[in-house]
């Protein structure tokens, strides 16, 4: 199987995105914002409560609903954002390059225009599928981005990297 394609702004930043909302300090971060949301809508509709002031708590309900319900997705933006930003300050030399991916019998082969490197299966320690890539995580702490819009098809690529031995985790 042979892959061209070329790496643009957006698989830096939905992988960085991958690495970051799958570590245990974000999750963490994550759940610790979300446990003070819910304490302080609770609080405040408690408060209002004791007050009898019964318009007050339910608007303050709703607010800590639609809150809890939406804070999630602001998150995640807030976290885009933030690496969009990182992606052209670090990586503009990555931006743009063509990439050649060859996966062989034995071993992977990633090419550029200035670089090449073979690593054989063992090196790859999973494959992480998202909506929209394959990210192919590496013993050194590095990965291989496989958009899906390259492709073609994406059942066949999935059976062959499992035949590798690699584990597919979805996301």
């Amino acid at each position: 199987m042979h892959y061209s394609y070329t790496i643009e702004e957006n698989d830096l930043v939905a992988f960085n995105l991958q690495i970051a909302l799958n570590s245990e300090d974000t999750k963490k971060k994550r759940k610790i914002s979300t446990y003070i949301l819910t304490v302080l809508a609770v609080c405040f509709t408690l408060f209002f409560i004791y007050r009898h002031e019964m318009a007050m708590a339910v608007v303050t309900l709703i607010i800590g609903i639609i809150t809890l319900l939406f804070y999630p997705k602001y998150f995640n933006q807030q976290y885009k954002k933030q690496f969009r930003i990182q992606v052209k300050k670090m990586y503009p030399n990555r931006i743009g390059k063509d990439v050649d991916l060859a996966f062989g019998e034995t071993s992977v082969t990633l090419k550029t225009k200035n670089t090449e490197s073979t690593s054989n299966y063992s090196a790859l320690l999973s494959v992480e599928e998202t909506k929209d890539y394959f990210f192919l995580k590496m013993d050194v702490g590095s990965a291989i981005i496989l958009p899906k819009r390259v492709v073609s098809d994406i059942k066949e690529c999935r059976l062959f990297l499992q035949n590798k031995g690699l584990r597919i985790t979805k996301d």
